[in-house]
C-alpha cells in the first residue's frame, strides 16, 4: 500500500491507497459519561477527543459525539434520495478510542471527505492526441512531477495513445449499503363504449373521463460505493386504481329539422332594424307548444337578456339550435331529448313586441337561415 502526505486546511495527513476487499461494519468503544456522581454530588467530566482508524488510516476528532455525527453523515450522503437505508457497512471497520490529547483535530466534514475521496489508486490513461503532462496531472489532480515520476520513460509531450500511469481519486473506505425505496409507475386507463339511439350517427359524447391509476413498487437496493450492484423489486401494489373512461357513441341516424312550433313567419332571417336578427319569428298564441327539431342534448336552459327564457340544443351533428322568448322550459342542462320531444312553451318574455318563438339554427359554429331546412 502506498503512502502519501498531504495538507487539508493546514493538516498533514497520511492517505494511503486502497483496493476493495471484504466488507466489515464498523466498531467503536462506548463513549464515556460526561458527568459522574461522587458521593452525592455530580461533578463535571471532560468530553475527551477520540481517536478514529481505519486500516492504517488515523483521524483524530473533537469527541466520541463528533465520531458519532460523522457517522450520521455519511449515512445520509450515501442513502439515495428518498430511500429507507437498511445497513452500511465500512471495510476497513473503524475502531475508536478515547485519547487524553489530540494534535490535530479534524471537523466531520473534512472526515467524511476524506473517506469518500481522500485515497489514491494507481491506474493507466491513454494520451489524447496533442495532450501534454502537463494537461494529463491537471486532470487527474496531480502535479507535473508525480506523473514524469510515475513515468520516467515517457517523453513529453507523449505521443497519441501512450499509456501512461496516473493516480485516480478512490475512496479510503469501501462502503456497502442495502437501502428500500419505492418507485410509482403508472397504470393506464381503459376505454369503453356505449351505444346510445339519441345521439347522431359518428357523434360522441365523455360520459365519464378516464385517470390512470398508481402501481407502487417496493424495491430493496444494494450498492458498492455508490455503484448499484442489486436491485430487487420485494414486491408491488396498485395504489390507485385507474378509472375508465366512458364514452357515448351515437347510433341514431341523421335527422331532418321538424318545425319547432306552428305560426306564422313574422320576422324572417337577416338585416332588420339597423342591426342582424340571426333567427327568425314565429308568431302565436302563448302557451304554444315548443318541439325539439331534432333529437339532442340540452346545453342551456336559462332565463338571460334579451332571449328571456331560451333553450339550447346540440344536435352532436355539427347543428346547434335556440329557441327564446318561451313562458315556460321544460327541460334542464344535461337533458337528452328525442325530436319532437315538448321542451317549453310559446311566451313573450325578454326583449318581446308580442307572444312568438325566436329560432335560431348554427351549423358547424355559424348561423344560417333556418328557412334553408324550414320554409315558413
Amino acid at each position: 500500500m502506498n503512502k502519501k502526505v498531504v495538507a487539508l486546511m493546514g493538516l498533514s495527513l497520511t492517505l494511503l491507497s486502497v483496493n476493495p476487499i471484504g466488507i466489515w461494519a464498523a466498531e467503536a468503544t462506548p463513549q464515556s459519561a460526561v458527568t459522574q456522581e461522587v458521593k452525592g454530588d455530580v461533578q463535571e467530566v471532560a468530553v475527551l477527543p477520540v481517536s478514529i482508524t481505519f486500516g492504517e488510516n488515523t483521524f483524530q476528532m473533537e469527541s466520541m459525539a463528533s465520531y458519532e455525527a460523522l457517522m450520521a453523515a455519511l449515512r445520509e450522503r450515501v442513502t439515495s434520495p428518498g430511500a429507507e437505508l437498511i445497513s452500511m457497512t465500512l471495510e476497513p471497520a473503524a475502531k475508536v478510542k478515547e485519547i487524553k490529547e489530540a494534535k490535530e483535530v479534524l471537523t466531520v466534514e473534512q472526515v467524511l471527505e476524506l473517506l469518500l475521496h481522500g485515497g489514491r489508486q494507481k491506474s493507466l490513461y491513454f494520451v489524447k492526441e496533442g495532450e501534454s503532462m502537463e494537461e494529463i496531472a491537471q486532470r487527474y489532480g496531480m502535479s507535473p512531477e508525480d506523473v514524469k515520476e510515475l513515468n520516467p520513460k515517457v517523453n513529453n509531450p507523449p505521443e497519441g495513445g501512450t499509456a501512461v500511469y496516473v493516480y485516480s481519486e478512490v475512496p479510503l473506505v469501501e462502503v456497502k449499503t442495502t437501502e428500500r425505496f419505492a418507485v410509482e409507475e403508472a397504470i393506464a386507463y381503459s376505454s369503453q363504449q356505449q351505444e346510445s339511439d339519441t345521439l347522431a350517427k359518428g357523434s360522441t359524447r365523455v360520459l365519464q373521463a378516464g385517470a390512470n391509476g398508481v402501481l407502487t413498487k417496493s424495491y430493496l437496493q444494494r450498492k458498492h460505493n455508490g455503484i448499484i450492484e442489486e436491485s430487487v423489486v420485494e414486491g408491488q401494489e396498485v395504489t390507485t386504481a385507474p378509472v375508465p373512461e366512458i364514452v357515448e357513441v351515437g347510433t341514431r341516424e341523421q335527422e331532418d329539422f321538424i318545425y319547432p312550433a306552428e305560426g306564422r313567419l313574422s320576422s324572417p332571417y337577416g338585416p332588420r332594424w339597423g342591426s342582424f336578427h340571426r333567427g327568425i319569428d314565429i308568431a302565436n298564441p302563448v302557451g304554444t307548444p315548443i318541439l325539439a327539431a331534432k333529437s339532442g342534448v340540452i346545453t342551456r336552459s336559462e332565463r338571460a337578456g334579451s332571449y328571456g327564457n331560451w333553450i339550447e340544443i346540440d344536435h352532436q351533428d355539427g347543428h346547434i339550435t335556440r329557441y327564446a322568448h318561451l313562458s315556460r322550459r321544460d327541460v334542464q342542462v344535461g337533458d337528452v331529448v328525442a325530436q319532437g320531444d315538448l321542451i317549453g312553451l310559446m311566451g313573450s318574455t325578454g326583449r318581446s313586441t308580442g307572444p312568438h318563438l325566436h329560432f335560431e339554427i348554427k351549423e358547424n359554429g355559424q348561423n344560417i337561415d333556418p328557412q334553408i331546412y324550414l320554409p315558413y
